[in-house]
């Protein structure tokens, strides 16, 4: 089950993060992830709006927004190719950006991390700060799953509107056989 979130020790330390269940496997993948050519912000906002849902349909619609606001704050279009993708906005500004509350961001940020598409890093002091943040390698290494269902949502589209077009054309010659 991808969207479980394992709270670990029922008496953890308060105020630690509670981590994904599968958050070695998704570490490792993280680590791996060297960089791609020819991608920009841009684009990998528009991948994950259009097709997260068909990779992941468990996750809102607000976590699929707060992936693409992510996305948008790797500013640098050479840190797509080198791999730096790291994001250090806090959820007070997040929070704002989707009209939502600090809570509501962190619970959405443990979502999309026991779904592996971030990774949440903090410091020794629990804090998302400079050297830690919000890590996108994850997101960057399943671009190619993106792109593939992004095709998929461009097919169902391209069909939904070839049938449309076929029903007006049907109406339309129906009309004109009864309205001479």
């Amino acid at each position: 089950d991808l969207t479980c979130i394992d709270s670990g020790d029922a008496r953890k330390p308060r105020g630690i993060a509670s981590r994904a269940c599968n958050f070695a496997e998704l570490e490792s993948s993280s680590e791996s992830y060297r960089g791609m050519e020819g991608i920009s912000s841009a684009a990998v906002t528009g991948m994950v709006l259009r097709g997260v849902r068909v990779l992941c349909p468990a996750l809102t619609p607000s976590a699929v927004h707060l992936l693409a606001l992510l996305a948008e704050h790797v500013y640098q279009a050479d840190r797509w190719r080198t791999g730096k993708l790291r994001v250090t906005a806090s959820n007070g500004r997040l929070a704002h950006m989707l009209g939502v509350s600090e809570r509501a961001v962190r619970r959405l940020l443990a979502l999309l991390e026991a779904n592996r598409w971030i990774v949440r890093r903090y410091n020794n002091a629990n804090r998302r700060g400079d050297i830690a943040g919000i890590d996108l390698r994850p997101l960057a290494a399943r671009l190619g799953e993106l792109q593939h269902a992004e095709m998929v949502v461009a097919k169902e589209a391209a069909e939904r509107r070839a049938k449309a077009k076929a029903e007006r054309v049907d109406v339309v010659d129906e009309q004109c056989r009864t309205n001479p």
